[in-house]
């Protein structure tokens, strides 16, 4: 059963311009298990490490070398996910980088507050930028 925080996530991420059949879950990667229990959203087709934008995990007991692990799914943002609240994470070339702790309901006001960055163009255009103009970088 999906814990609260991931079902809070997928709505925030609806709400903000995903499209539901762009969250897609049981994805799988090198280094990584299958996200039973997670997702990951896409700004656009095809569905892989291009156009991965945000991927939610259930928190159970994932330390920094885990979560690096899900770098292979090319998403920049995880949203590590527990039924009270959710640590968002920036992914990056060391180790990841905590951004928030955001209380479960506050997840959907979190993503209005921030709905220029986590919007899926948004995230599409600085992965783009990013791996030819390194001064662009999401501001969350």
């Amino acid at each position: 059963m999906t814990n609260a925080g991931l079902q809070s996530v997928r709505e925030a991420l609806i709400h903000v311009g995903y499209r539901r059949e762009r969250i897609a879950s049981g994805v799988s990667g090198p280094g990584i298990i299958a996200l039973r229990e997670g997702f990951v959203a896409y700004a656009d087709r095809p569905f892989d490490a291009r156009t991965s934008a945000i991927v939610a995990v259930d928190m159970g007991e994932l330390d920094e070398r885990q979560l690096s692990t899900l770098r292979s799914t090319g998403a920049p943002i995880v949203a590590q996910c527990a039924a009270t609240h959710v640590l968002f994470w920036r992914q990056s070339t060391e180790a990841p980088q905590f951004i928030a702790r955001v209380d479960t309901p506050n997840v959907l006001s979190y993503f209005q507050k921030y709905r220029d960055e986590l919007a899926p163009g948004s995230i599409y255009r600085a992965k783009l930028w990013g791996r030819t103009n390194r001064s662009r970088q999401l501001d969350m």
